[in-house]
C-alpha cells in the first residue's frame, strides 16, 4: 500500500512540473540562449579532444568545427524578442495530460515492467560481438565470482574490460580491485582513468579523488599526474595544468608511451589559453634536463660544422660511457646511452646499452621496446628476427598485450618460421587496433594475403 501511495505522490509531482509551465506566461529566451551557447562550446571542446587523440580525421574535424562555430555565432548574434503574451492553454490539454499520463504509465508497466528486471544503469556495456571475446569474458567473470577475494582475478577482468573499451565495467572492476588491494596507488590511477573514459574524457569528482589517492601513494605516477593536469585544464586552470604537465614531461624517459598524448594536450591547452610553453618552461627552469643536452648545448651544436658537431656528440657519448663504468647501476644513464647510439645509427651498441638497462629494469615495457627495436635494426635488411629479439618481444607482449611493435615483429618471426596461423593471429590483432588510415595497414594486409589469410571485416 505504501508503495502505491508513494507512486501516486510522485505522479502528482510530475504532473505539476508538466502543467505548471502551461499555466505561466513568462518567456525564458535569454536562459535558452545561454544554454545553447554552453552546449555548442562543450561540443567544440569534445571535438578538439577527439581530434587531438586521432579519433576523427582532420578533414572531418575541420568541417565539424566550422559548423559548430557557425552555430555559436548564429546563437550569439540572436537578439531575443520581447516576450509576447501567450494564450491560456486549453482546458482539454491540461485534462489530457492529467488523466492520460497515469494511464500511459500503467500501460507501459503492464507491457514492459517486471519487479525483477535489472536497472539499465547496471548494464551500460554491451556484450562483446566477437564470440571469442564473449567466451573469454565469461571465463574471467566466472573466475572472479569463484574467487571473490583474488586480486589477480579481479585485475584480469578489469584489464579485459579496459582493453576492449568497456569502460563502465572496467571502472567497477577496478573499484573492487582497489578495495581488495587496500587502496594501492597504481590501481587507484587505473580506476580513475576508467572513470574518466567512461565519462567521455571528463575527469569527474570520483576520478579526481582516485588520482589524488594514487599520487599520495606515488607522487611520480605518470598516469595520475597526466589526468590531474587534465582535470585542472577542464576546470579552467590552464597554467596550473601546463606546469604539472611540463614537470611530467621533464621526468619522463625519452620514448615514453604517454609523451605524444601529453604533448598534444599541452599544445592544445596552451593554444586555447594563449600561453607560451617555451617561456613557461624557462620560467620553471626545465629547459636543461639531465636526460639530454641543455638548450645551450643544442644552440652551440647547431653553429658547428657537421664534422665538429659529430665530434661534440661523440665526446658527450664518451663522457657518458665513462660515468657508466663508474656507476653501472645508473638506469637512466644506460637509456640515454642507448638513445645516443641509436641516433648515431650504431644499433648493435645501442642494443648493448639497452641490454644493461633491461637487466636493471626487467619489467619496464619502454626499455623492452627500445631493446627489441635496437636488436631488430642491428640486423641486416631482410634477415630473420633474432631469437634474442623474439624473447624480448614475447616478454613485452606479455606485459602489454596491445603493443604494436611486439605484434608486428612476432607475426613476422612466426611467418618466417612457417607458423602461418600464429602470424595471422598477431597481425589481425594489430589491425584491429590500428586507425583506418594508418600507413602500415596496407603492408600488414599484403603480408596476410601472402599467408593466404583474409583480413577479417
Amino acid at each position: 500500500m505504501t508503495l502505491w501511495l508513494l507512486g501516486g505522490a510522485l505522479t502528482l509531482i510530475v504532473l505539476g512540473l508538466l502543467i505548471g509551465p502551461l499555466l505561466r506566461t513568462g518567456a525564458a529566451a535569454d536562459r535558452r540562449l545561454d544554454y545553447d551557447l554552453e552546449v555548442y562550446k562543450d561540443q567544440l571542446a569534445e571535438l578538439e579532444r577527439d581530434a587531438a587523440r586521432g579519433l576523427i580525421a582532420p578533414a572531418e574535424a575541420a568541417a565539424a568545427r566550422l559548423e559548430i562555430q557557425r552555430r555559436i555565432l548564429a546563437a550569439a548574434n540572436e537578439t531575443p524578442a520581447a516576450p509576447a503574451a501567450r494564450p491560456r492553454p486549453a482546458l482539454a490539454m491540461i485534462l489530457a495530460i492529467a488523466l492520460g499520463l497515469p494511464f500511459a504509465g500503467g500501460a507501459l508497466y503492464l507491457g514492459l515492467g517486471r519487479p525483477g528486471l535489472p536497472s539499465q544503469s547496471a548494464a551500460r556495456d554491451a556484450p562483446p560481438a566477437d564470440p571469442a571475446l564473449a567466451k573469454r569474458l565469461a571465463e574471467l567473470e566466472a573466475k572472479a565470482r569463484q574467487n571473490p577475494t583474488s586480486l589477480d582475478d579481479r585485475l584480469a577482468l578489469a584489464d579485459f574490460h579496459f582493453e576492449n573499451r568497456r569502460f563502465h565495467s572496467a571502472a567497477e572492476a577496478y573499484r573492487i580491485a582497489l578495495n581488495l588491494a587496500q587502496g594501492r596507488g597504481d590501481i587507484a590511477a587505473l580506476y580513475g582513468e576508467a572513470l574518466t573514459r567512461a565519462a567521455g574524457g571528463i575527469v569527474t569528482e570520483p576520478a579526481r579523488k582516485a588520482f589524488e589517492q594514487a599520487l599520495a601513494a606515488d607522487p611520480k605516477d605518470p598516469r595520475a599526474r597526466f589526468f590531474m593536469g587534465l582535470a585542472e585544464s577542464q576546470a579552467g586552470h590552464a597554467r596550473a595544468a601546463l606546469e604539472r604537465w611540463l614537470k611530467l614531461e621533464a621526468d619522463s624517459p625519452a620514448g615514453a608511451s604517454w609523451l605524444p598524448t601529453l604533448r598534444q594536450e599541452m599544445q592544445r591547452v596552451a593554444r586555447e589559453a594563449e600561453i607560451d610553453i617555451a617561456a613557461l618552461r624557462r620560467e620553471l627552469k626545465l629547459a636543461g634536463s639531465e636526460k639530454g643536452p641543455s638548450a645551450r648545448d643544442v644552440e652551440d651544436a647547431e653553429k658547428l660544422s657537421p664534422e665538429d658537431r659529430m665530434k661534440m656528440i661523440r665526446g658527450m657519448v664518451a663522457n657518458l660511457e665513462a660515468r657508466l663504468k663508474e656507476n653501472p647501476k645508473d638506469l637512466e644513464g644506460w637509456k640515454r646511452l642507448g638513445r645516443a647510439r641509436s641516433a648515431l645509427n650504431e644499433h648493435a651498441l645501442a642494443a648493448e646499452a639497452y641490454r644493461h638497462a633491461h637487466e636493471l629494469a626487467p619489467d619496464d615495457a619502454q626499455v623492452m621496446g627500445d631493446y627489441a627495436s635496437a636488436l631488430i635494426r642491428a640486423q641486416p635488411q631482410g634477415k630473420e628476427v633474432t631469437p634474442e629479439a623474439v624473447a624480448v618481444l614475447r616478454k613485452l607482449l606479455a606485459k602489454d598485450a596491445n603493443n604494436a611493435l611486439a605484434l608486428f615483429y612476432l607475426g613476422l618471426a612466426e611467418a618466417e618460421a612457417g607458423n602461418k596461423a600464429e602470424a595471422a593471429r598477431h597481425w589481425k590483432k594489430l589491425l584491429e587496433r590500428l586507425p583506418p588510415d594508418a600507413p602500415i595497414r596496407e603492408l600488414i594486409q599484403k603480408r596476410l594475403a601472402a599467408l593466404g589469410v583474409e583480413e577479417k571485416k
